[in-house]
């Protein structure tokens, strides 16, 4: 690509197009580069070999010799975000997703929503049970009242919503009643499988 002469300096320092100019500590307002009466410390982001974040982070920089006293040491996990609504959920929505969809173990039903309708109200009365058992058992979870079939999405775009603290105690009865729920056999209200 050929530039225009008065941008020779592009080609000094290596940019290319699409390379955005970032705030810095010498020029915190990119805005006042074509103002500036001095010397500027300019940093540019290339977009083309960024792998995640889309820009710098200023609270891990270091400003003029000085560390803000934030660096990777100090930060740590948060179980609510990282786990509980991160791996507990996505761990949930598969078991359900398995449960409801490919193993069908509520009722061989050809329509999915059926099955999500049906198989949503079969483990809200086991959940209900497992929390009374729990309960007796001196182990109290955060309780998901009313499980709706929209709370798991659908068979092409599965879902899981439920809050953090309930997704603990939901991840707790999927891990161990997932075995005992395929084992089940399972009334359906004088549906034959297939008829839906």
């Amino acid at each position: 690509m050929q530039l225009p002469a008065e941008l020779w300096f592009l080609n000094f320092l290596d940019l290319q197009p699409g390379d955005r100019l970032e705030p810095s500590y010498s020029n915190p307002d990119i805005a006042s580069i074509d103002t500036a009466t001095s010397d500027l410390d300019l940093v540019f982001w290339r977009r083309s070999a960024q792998s995640g974040p889309s820009h710098r982070n200023p609270l891990f920089d270091t400003i003029g010799g000085l560390q803000l006293g934030i660096s990777p040491e100090c930060i740590s996990v948060d179980w609510l975000h990282c786990l509980s609504l991160g791996v507990f959920k996505d761990y949930c929505s598969a078991v359900v997703q398995k449960l409801l969809h490919v193993d069908q173990v509520f009722g061989k039903f050809r329509n999915a929503e059926v099955r999500a309708i049906l198989g949503s109200e079969q483990i809200q009365n086991l959940l209900m049970k497992w929390y009374v058992a729990e309960g007796k058992a001196g182990r109290k979870h955060s309780k998901e009242q009313r499980i709706e079939p929209t709370c798991f999405g659908t068979f092409d775009t599965p879902a899981f919503s439920f809050h953090g603290a309930e997704t603990n105690g939901l991840l707790i009865f999927f891990l161990f009643s997932s075995c005992n729920i395929q084992r089940l056999q399972i009334t359906h209200y004088g549906c034959k499988p297939g008829n839906a």
